[in-house]
């Protein structure tokens, strides 16, 4: 169907933007560090199974603060790694920019988009991204 092809379309055009190369290129960096994707893995992992023991009640409110705040630092500790950093960082900003595409689609689809190119400013937008 057309409008599956002029949705690939429109993923390759953000592919190519200064946002989505960005994001690719921290992503192939950061592959390319067995020693980061093994960090960032064993990160995720242990914040999976504790988000788990949270939503069974396993922790009582102060042993999850303490837990949280020690994530916290591990999350701080990676974010020293500037590959994971930058990883982290490119990969918010692509997002955003699928996250605003999405708005002009949502907003095109209810009717409300008035040509700006952006509805979180109500179609009146004079940059406010």
């Amino acid at each position: 169907m057309e409008y599956f092809e002029k949705a690939r379309e429109l993923a390759k055009l953000l592919l190519e933007t200064e946002e989505g190369k960005r994001a690719a290129a921290a992503n192939e960096a950061f592959l390319a560090k067995p020693e980061c994707v093994k960090k960032l893995s064993e990160f995720n992992s242990t914040q999976d199974i504790v988000m788990k023991k949270a939503q069974n009640g396993e922790y009582t409110e102060f042993e999850f603060k303490v837990i949280a705040e020690e994530a916290q630092r591990k999350f701080d500790d990676l974010q020293k790694e500037e590959v994971i950093a930058e990883l982290f960082e490119s990969s918010t900003a692509f997002n955003n920019l699928i996250s605003k595409t999405m708005n002009v689609f949502s907003a095109t689809v209810a009717g409300t988009d008035e040509g700006a190119g952006c509805s979180s400013c109500g179609g009146s937008c004079s940059g406010c991204h």
